[in-house]
């Protein structure tokens, strides 16, 4: 047998054969390197996509809203006249995309967009009793947003479901106001002229987005509970 083979590979049985320990060593060591290869690439591996599972699963990748309000610039002076301008930016306002459900079938015909949701977003509070915790509001339709940021699937307590009158919370959010499934949660936010608008929801099922930030401040509602409770009477919609 060792004749059919070339003088290198007789020289690599002989070595192999009269060495068994060596060889048995020398086994392991490549064996065990291998090993410590394969764990660390899959480690990396599973933290690089747990993090871009934590980092954009809870929001989507692409968010349209409206332009902001912009100052026009002044009109050139005339001529043999001096003019002193002076420009300061506008303060801006919340305020929702022209004809947003006329654009949706337009976004959604595109094919780098995978899903469209309308949203509304805005700041407030969630009271309950004495606790209260400022709060990041988020009016959708639940099936649309779902296909987004999956969130069926981060339901730790109760069900998704977003009917009129009923609010889906972080699960922090929902700890530190002392707040179970089927409990009610007052909402306050701002209104136009300066004032609040007040609405209580009753809480359906408690979510993990997988940052604790998040999950101590949102707070998710039907579309048009949002939109009547914000000063905007339309909402913008939301790509991915």
């Amino acid at each position: 047998m060792l004749r059919l083979l070339g003088f290198e590979w007789r020289v690599a049985l002989r070595f192999l054969r009269e060495g068994r320990m060596q060889t048995l060593l020398i086994v392991v060591g490549v064996a065990a390197g291998v090993a410590v290869v394969a764990y660390i690439s899959a480690l990396i591996s599973g933290l690089q996509r747990n993090t871009l599972d934590k980092t954009l699963g809870a929001q989507p990748h692409v968010t349209l809203s409206a332009p902001d309000d912009a100052v026009l610039a002044a009109a050139p002076a005339a001529s043999g006249t001096e003019a002193l301008l002076q420009t300061q930016p506008r303060s801006q306002r919340p305020r929702s995309i022209v004809n947003w459900q006329a654009l949706m079938p337009v976004l959604e015909a595109m094919p780098a967009v995978a899903a469209v949701s309308p949203m509304v977003a805005g700041a407030g509070l969630a009271l309950r009793g004495e606790a209260s915790r400022s709060i990041a509001l988020v009016g959708v339709e639940l099936d649309r947003y779902d296909r987004i940021v999956g969130l069926r699937s981060k339901v730790v307590e109760g069900e998704a479901r977003l009917g009129p009158g009923e609010t889906i919370l972080g699960r922090d959010l929902a700890s530190d106001l002392g707040v179970r499934v089927g409990d009610r949660v007052s909402v306050v936010v701002a209104g136009s002229a300066g004032t609040s608008v007040s609405d209580s929801a009753r809480v359906t099922a408690l979510v993990d987005l997988g940052v604790r930030e998040l999950n101590r401040r949102t707070v998710i509602v039907p579309l048009r509970a949002a939109q009547s409770w914000s000063a905007c009477p339309a909402a913008p919609p939301t790509s991915t």
